[in-house]
């Protein structure tokens, strides 16, 4: 497996104040937007795009594109709803979404955010673990690949380089 890091930095510390008008959250020290993008051995590509913190709302997306078939996944937006609002007062008092300046022109919703989201699952899985004793669906082994992806991106954007896993 090859990993490349486009992109990972913190977006919000250099924009100028101006531009910080129309984001909602100010988070200090973290990664806020990341492109990782991954080749594993049989040529399958996956492009994992997460930014928390963009004007209007948050852009997070898996896409694997393989020999044969390609893979999207809009997580966040999800397009599975959308509204139009010509102002802010016309939407005055909607919930949307978490993340965006405002309830004006054309807006993803989450329907059912909450499971949309993975909380429900994530939290009946854990539930489950510790009423009966089973292992979680996702154990030990897929958070271990998983942070080893993480740290290889750290280290593929701190050598601005490829790096084989």
């Amino acid at each position: 497996m090859h990993l490349s890091l486009v992109i990972w930095a913190t977006t919000i510390a250099q924009l100028p104040e101006e531009e910080l008008k129309y984001i909602e959250a100010r988070p200090k020290d973290v990664e806020d937007c990341a492109n990782v993008i991954i080749t594993f051995g049989d040529g399958t590509k996956a492009n994992i795009i997460a930014c928390d913190m963009v004007v209007g709302g948050s852009r997070n997306c898996v896409e694997v594109y393989t020999p044969s078939s390609v893979h999207m996944c809009n997580i966040s937006p999800n397009d599975a709803m959308k509204v139009y609002h010509p102002s802010a007062e016309a939407a005055q008092g909607l919930y949307l979404t978490e993340k965006v300046e405002t309830n004006a022109g054309w807006q993803d919703v989450f329907l059912e955010e909450i499971f949309m989201r993975g909380y429900v699952g994530e939290l009946q899985d854990f539930i489950e673990c510790a009423e009966t004793g089973r292992k979680p669906q996702a154990g030990f082994e897929i958070g271990y690949e998983s942070t080893k992806i993480i740290y290889a991106a750290y280290l593929s954007a701190a050598q601005g380089k490829r790096i084989d896993l």
